[in-house]
């Protein structure tokens, strides 16, 4: 039967790669905001940077969702096939020839349930942890303002309570440098000071700190910075006290200026971005591991069930148009998903696939007795 299996291979390939770009838009459609915020809080204002991040982040976001993506489009590309050879009736010129029909659709099934279940075990176990490892990496860095602090030239740039200017930047150097305070630093180590004072020098250096953990009022969770300038000759104003409407002027060869920045927090990777051997040695002591391993194991064996259950339930239907195969795939997706959850709320994942399966018995037993439609020796 190898012209059976060639045409039917040939209709499968293209739905399932249909299939896979119409569920990677689904998921990239409810992250694409997310993940265009942090391309450009990474970039900033370089579009080549900004591009190269996008094509990176969703490279991996779509590799840490592929074991979802791949399931249902095989459901969708073996339902639209099985409904196309039979709204062309193919299925039954080749039943007229004495073939049996269900014996070589189910054996089409298997083998490519078995290819997409041996393609799931690396995808589900290792890219796909270690892809959501990179997104949750890549947006922490991309909040890490030690990383991507910069002040841009002519451009006042706000701190809360102090605003900075530069005329010229290159690097970490500043040139012609105003900055404006209502007052000193908190958390930085200098003495608080009751008036706003103005800074004007001729050039500048800055750099950021990091404050050790017992000076962060955050706490071991997140990470305190502060930003440090040391301003090279020029004028120090501040109100006179003494003097109301006046003001003090000091000329300096170098000021130091400690500003706070807002902390960020600190990560560690999370169970669905361990890759499942280094789940396996947290398995003995982590309920949490172990449920995590077998969802995996559920996802990269759903293929078999969705692709045998599908095949009993069109074989069942007889002649449908390929719309009405498609309905049906989102229906059974629906409900597949749904078992997903309740056996894992159950903590039973791996539940899911017998029970689709058998339920998938059930119906297409119901359908063969209970309804009228042509029927198949299966």
């Amino acid at each position: 039967m190898k012209i059976f299996f060639y045409a039917a291979f040939k209709e499968f390939l293209g739905n399932f790669c249909l299939g896979l770009g119409i569920f990677s838009l689904f998921f990239f459609f409810g992250e694409s905001s997310h993940l265009l915020e942090i391309a450009l809080l990474v970039a900033g204002s370089d579009l080549a940077v900004f591009m190269h991040s996008l094509k990176y982040l969703y490279w991996d976001y779509w590799l840490s969702v592929c074991p979802f993506v791949m399931p249902m489009a095989l459901l969708r590309g073996r339902a639209v096939t099985i409904s196309r050879l039979q709204e062309d009736n193919e299925l039954l010129a080749l039943e007229s020839l004495g073939i049996n029909i269900a014996k070589h659709v189910f054996a089409f099934a298997a083998i490519i349930g078995l290819m997409l279940t041996s393609a799931l075990v690396p995808i589900a176990h290792q890219a796909a942890p270690s892809a959501r490892f990179n997104l949750k990496r890549f947006a922490y860095e991309g909040r890490n303002t030690s990383k991507n602090f910069k002040i841009e030239p002519r451009t006042w740039f706000d701190l809360g309570n102090f605003q900075i200017f530069a005329e010229e930047v290159q690097g970490n150097n500043l040139k012609n440098v105003t900055i404006y305070s209502s007052r000193s630093d908190e958390g930085g180590g200098e003495k608080p000071q009751e008036y706003p004072y103005k800074v004007v020098g001729s050039s500048a250096v800055y750099h950021t700190e990091t404050l050790p953990f017992d000076q962060s009022v955050q706490g071991k969770d997140s990470v305190n910075l502060r930003l440090l300038i040391n301003v090279f000759n020029g004028n120090l104003s501040y109100p006179d006290p003494e003097k109301p409407g006046s003001a003090t002027i000091c000329k300096f060869a170098k000021y130091e200026n400690y500003m706070p920045l807002d902390p960020f927090t600190a990560w560690k990777a999370g169970i669905r971005e361990l890759k499942t051997k280094q789940l396996k040695n947290q398995a003995k002591t982590s309920p949490e591991s172990r449920m995590e391993i077998e969802s995996r194991k559920t996802i990269v064996i759903s293929p078999l069930a969705l692709a045998f259950t599908c095949v009993l339930v069109m074989l069942k239907l007889g002649r449908r148009s390929k719309g009405y195969g498609f309905g049906l795939a989102l229906a059974m997706l629906s409900f597949y998903w749904t078992i997903m959850v309740l056996t894992a709320s159950l903590e039973r994942p791996w539940l899911a696939n017998p029970v689709f399966l058998a339920l998938g018995f059930l119906l297409s037993w119901l359908m063969g007795r209970g309804i009228n439609f042509r029927k198949y020796k299966i």
